[in-house]
């Protein structure tokens, strides 16, 4: 009777941990992470635009009789060159494909 007893726990014990294992061994692998694909992000040049620009110069402009002058003047000059400019833009682009064509209108 006691062989029956030890013989009805000891099976049972042991076939848990023999199922136990042979479930540990079949679990599906994690799938991997789904590939990352950036999106492009699609931009057009083209459009309308219109601008403001503005600069200073400085300088000093010394010139005087050259002998190898085509035009034959023998005039001189010492002046100075300096001055603001303000201007504007205005000009309209498209872009077809990779190809990006425009028209500008520069005043100053």
């Amino acid at each position: 009777m006691k062989r029956i007893l030890i013989g009805a726990v000891l099976v049972p014990v042991a076939s848990l941990f023999a199922v136990s294992h042979a479930r540990a061994a079949d679990l599906p692998v994690p799938a991997a992470p789904p590939a990352y694909y950036p999106v492009a992000t699609v931009y057009d040049w083209g459009g309308g635009y219109i601008g403001i620009n503005g600069g200073y110069a400085f300088g000093q402009s010394d010139w005087g009789a050259d002998p190898l002058n085509p035009s034959g003047l023998s005039s001189t000059g010492n002046f100075n060159v300096n001055g603001g400019l303000v201007g504007g833009t205005i000009g309209v682009s498209g872009q077809w494909g990779a190809w990006v064509f425009g028209e500008t209108v520069a005043t100053g």
